[in-house]
């Protein structure tokens, strides 16, 4: 099974009790709805905490969805392809009540958790039958990094085809201003990055020129992006695919990479392409220098047929504008504020040897 980073390890609970059925509670969490800002931008439907709670039902199930001119059968959390985004706190509980109408075994599982995967937390070795649900709750420690993440089914033998699928979304811890002053006051747009791969044999006339591959952003596959010229977004990018690699570029446009997977780079990274990897998250702050229409690119994909082949694809385009006040640049600059310590410059007191290999019995961990 291909699966390069959605591995995790985990500590297997000893109580039976994890496997134990609850019936769905209310959801009470401060709800955003999805909707198409200007520039047919699509934003998520957002779940905001309460009072220190999330309280929310997620419904797994089918639904033939259009995706680039191809009708696909995928899987959708609450209906949405992208899946809602849930906002949440350091000290936040999260009470999930999983519905599992996929008609397929799945679970749950937040990627790059913190807290402990013990009973009914994030336990991916819980197994929910279908037409089961299944209660989840999750503290989020106080030393979880404010960031950005993202939640994924994680069932065994089955986590590949369901998120491939489509059943992940995005996960925001807030609070990571305090950890990067520069993010403060810009503009945020989340970008939720999703591949879906076409099974072989499903080749029509109309998906035929993708060439295997759909790509989308926020669920559609070509958007439409309003920007001021002048002006630094931050930008929040997570690849939500199993196994596919990104490589975007604006032409013109450079990337200033703050943050990699809800850490922050000690000193910024500036450059023309951005290499995503499956399950990974980038931060980066983006500037149009003027006016004008940008495509932002996907490389290294091929799309058309014959002479229209291309080996790269454009999954947005962005319309700068000219603003309408003369305000100052964003300051980004500011001390960084990094949650673990630099240890570029800390005393080494032992060393391993690591050896990687696929030969059963063969050891992983060498000790001097």
């Amino acid at each position: 099974m291909k699966l390069p980073h959605l591995t995790c390890f985990v500590f297997l609970s000893l109580a039976l009790s994890a496997c134990a059925l609850f019936r769905p509670a209310e959801t009470t969490a401060l709800v955003t709805p999805a909707q198409d800002i200007p520039g047919n931008f699509h934003q998520m439907t957002t779940l905001r905490s309460q009072n220190g709670q999330l309280n929310l039902t997620l419904k797994a199930e089918k639904k033939s969805i259009a995706l680039d001119g191809a009708t696909v059968d995928a899987l959708t959390f609450n209906n949405e392809y992208a899946g809602p985004v849930m906002r949440v706190h350091t000290g936040d509980t999260i009470n999930i009540q999983l519905v599992n109408a996929t008609g397929e075994i799945t679970n749950f599982h937040f990627h790059g958790y913190h807290g402990s995967p013990l009973a009914n937390g994030d336990n991916m070795h819980i197994e929910i039958q279908p037409g089961e649900t299944f209660a989840y709750t999750m503290t989020i420690p106080q030393t979880q990094p404010p960031g950005l993440y993202w939640y994924h089914t994680h069932i065994h033998h089955h986590a590949e085809d369901q998120v491939n699928r489509g059943l992940s979304g995005a996960i925001i811890v807030e609070g990571i201003d305090a950890r990067i002053p520069e993010t403060k006051n810009l503009k945020e747009r989340l970008l939720v990055l999703k591949t879906f791969s076409l099974p072989e044999g499903s080749e029509t006339p109309e998906n035929k020129c993708l060439h295997g591959i759909i790509q989308t952003i926020n669920g559609q596959a070509h958007s439409d992006i309003q920007a001021v010229a002048g002006t630094t977004e931050f930008w929040r990018l997570s690849n939500q695919s199993p196994n596919d690699y990104l490589h975007l570029f604006i032409k013109g446009v450079k990337f200033k990479v703050i943050a990699l997977d809800g850490s922050p780079l000690l000193s910024d990274e500036t450059t023309d392409q951005l290499e995503i990897g499956p399950a990974a998250r980038m931060e980066v702050l983006v500037t149009f220098p003027q006016t004008g229409s940008y495509s932002l690119m996907s490389g290294s994909t091929l799309t058309g047929l014959g002479k229209a082949m291309k080996r790269e694809r454009e999954l947005a385009v962005i319309t700068v504008k000219q603003s309408l006040e003369n305000s100052a640049l964003n300051d980004t600059s500011g001390q960084r504020n990094a949650h673990t310590p630099d240890l570029r410059l800390a005393q080494i007191t032992g060393k391993r040897t690591v050896r990687f290999s696929q030969k059963p019995g063969e050891e992983v961990v060498v000790f001097p």
